[in-house]
């Protein structure tokens, strides 16, 4: 998966110089016509020399567990980040889903997500182990390198022949393509002002 290698290239060098960009999604993800990948909008970015507690900040359906139990936030929050992404990408839906900011942060804290091939995607075992790591609700336990993370998918990139294109205009309009816009994500925003946590619901 061209595109998430691209991503996770973005975060080591982020990473590398002590930032956590922090609200890791589809909407602060660029595609230029000559094929570049650019993660953009690091307004939030906070250096991880200072991890922040507290009140929680980012997107429903990207910020992972830790955050919304005010634990703070620190590499592995990206990484987070990095796996809901890529399951909006290959399944086509949002990989913590509700009708409402905290019915998503709800099923976020809940941590169940559905491994891809029961969402009817067929993808290598290994890139389905990725993506289930990446999600991982235990922040000890989910993928923690940036730079190893690109490598491995640029070397599965290589192995099955995957390319990157970027996609056509029109896509939209094409039959099965994709009709939402960008403000289809919801917005970065304070989180724990209007979620409180139930702890009984969390998985260990």
């Amino acid at each position: 998966m061209p595109l998430l290698g691209a991503l996770a290239s973005a975060l080591a060098a982020a990473h590398g110089a002590n930032l956590v960009h922090r609200d890791v999604k589809p909407g602060n993800v660029l595609l230029g016509r000559d094929g570049a990948i650019k993660l953009t909008d690091f307004g939030i970015a906070a250096f991880v020399s200072s991890r922040v507690r507290g009140a929680g900040f980012g997107t429903p359906g990207y910020v992972p567990p830790e955050a919304l139990r005010g634990e703070g936030v620190d590499v592995s929050s990206d990484f987070f980040g990095l796996g809901a992404l890529a399951y909006r990408c290959l399944t086509g839906r949002a990989a913590f889903e509700g009708d409402t900011p905290g019915e998503i942060l709800a099923s976020t804290m809940k941590g169940r997500v559905p491994p891809l091939r029961e969402s009817g995607v067929e993808v290598p075992r290994e890139l389905e182990a990725i993506v289930a790591g990446l999600l991982e609700p235990d922040p000890k336990r989910r993928i923690g390198d940036a730079g190893l993370l690109a490598a491995e998918l640029a070397r599965m990139s290589a192995f099955w022949g995957w390319r990157w294109t970027m996609p056509a205009l029109d896509a939209a309009a094409a039959p099965g393509g994709y009709s939402g816009t960008v403000s289809d994500v919801p917005h970065a925003q304070v989180l724990t002002l209007h979620f409180p946590v139930d702890k009984s619901d969390m998985t260990s």
